[in-house]
């Protein structure tokens, strides 16, 4: 998911205006930035987002990659109303490029000092990056801003933060396929109280990747990846026995998990929610465990649902949870009208919301974008962050009510 509120990602929204009048929950916000969106051209060519996060100060940052720099580190900063902040980097915009090439995929931002960690492919090895928050690189952090570990062919995709300020990062860190948990300390140097060197590597379920982490309030990592895939690391870095028994956790039926996050008690105890695809393309799939790995059975009566969209196939990539319990998924669907975006919101106990544009989901942008992350903001409104389509690819931002 992100300072994470619970969740990593971003959506989109092109070419929809809704008069004030009628922005009713799950329409587009039309008071942020162009009728509700925003796009942003980084550097030429193509510039892809992969990751969002909102900070407390009300400002949301997405990252991704720019093509016209060499598949450079590429990061936005937007002000309340979806404008560029020219506080960030003189016009809201940074682009980082690490001579062999790279992009990012995920981000967090400390909370305190509103630093962004962002992580991703750096000279195509497992990287984290560390900014000031007026958007040049922090030399605090391991003297030049950056960290990477592994070989050629690795990527971190996903990050989160530990309220004791050390980061948590995970992807694969070569050419195979084993998981690659890293933990670092406040001023970048791995922390050596994690796995004896602050890297774990496991190969949990054979091939599939790492998609995203959470850190559980007693410092547990859960880390959700391909195949709806799930595991959870003590603190001190080993495989948690009391989750699942060997901890680890695949939930046969659905498939390519692309995000998942703990719920942190605000549900009552620490539960895992996780999106992905159904079985056979055909909707949006949610499921959410219990602490020890089970399925939570008070979520749709089994633990699972299912979010159709009129047959079309279905991808989800993200997922977030407001203060409210409820659950804002994203992902995209592909139809005999295109493909678009996808959003649906689920009500604690699973069931549609709704509330939200009258039956709880929608679709938007046929043909013109593709969400890859989603963000909550405090009063609940849905960011999504990903990329237009046609021509030359631009970020996008939009904001739903």
């Amino acid at each position: 998911m992100s300072w994470r509120r619970l969740t990593v990602g971003a959506v989109l929204a092109i070419g929809l205006v809704v008069s004030a009048a009628v922005a009713a929950p799950g329409r587009i916000d039309p008071t942020f930035g162009d009728g509700g969106k925003v796009t942003t051209d980084i550097g030429g060519g193509n510039d892809r987002a992969f990751g969002v996060a909102f900070h407390p100060s009300r400002e949301t940052v997405v990252v991704g990659e720019s093509a016209g720099d060499r598949r450079a580190f590429a990061v936005a900063r937007y002000r309340p109303n979806g404008s560029l902040d020219p506080d960030f980097s003189g016009d809201g915009k940074e682009t980082t490029s690490f001579g062999g090439g790279g992009g990012a995929r995920d981000i967090a931002v400390q909370v305190n000092d509103e630093k962004p960690v962002v992580v991703g492919e750096v000279s195509a090895r497992f990287g984290v990056a560390r900014y000031n928050a007026d958007g040049s690189l922090d030399g605090t952090f391991s003297g030049d801003g950056v960290q990477t570990i592994g070989e050629a062919g690795g990527v971190a995709t996903a990050v989160a933060l530990q309220r004791d300020a050390k980061i948590v990062a995970v992807g694969v860190a070569g050419s195979g396929n084993p998981w690659t948990v890293a933990r670092y300390n406040a001023d970048g140097s791995p922390d050596t109280t994690f796995a004896g060197d602050g890297i774990q590597t496991t190969s949990p379920f054979g091939s599939a990747q790492p998609t995203d982490v959470a850190v559980q309030n007693d410092g547990k990592v859960v880390v959700v990846g391909e195949g709806f895939s799930i595991s959870r690391y003590d603190a001190d870095g080993s495989l948690d026995r009391s989750f699942s028994g060997d901890g680890r956790v695949r939930l046969a039926g659905f498939a390519r998990t692309a995000a998942g996050v703990v719920s942190r008690g605000r549900l009552g105890g620490t539960r895992i929610t996780v999106v992905g695809t159904a079985s056979g393309s055909r909707g949006l799939a949610v499921a959410r465990f219990e602490a020890d790995g089970s399925l939570d059975r008070r979520f749709s009566g089994d633990g699972r649902q299912r979010v159709g969209f009129g047959g079309a196939r279905a991808i989800g990539v993200d997922l977030a949870i407001g203060f409210d319990g409820k659950t804002a998924a994203v992902g995209n669907v592909a139809g005999r009208r295109g493909s678009a975006v996808a959003v649906a919101r689920l009500n604690r106990n699973g069931t549609l919301d709704r509330s939200f544009s009258r039956n709880g989901r929608l679709t938007a942008f046929r043909r013109r974008a593709r969400a890859q992350a989603v963000a909550l903001q405090d009063n609940g409104r849905i960011l999504v962050a990903g990329h237009t389509l046609g021509g030359n690819e631009d970020f996008l931002l939009a904001r739903f009510r």
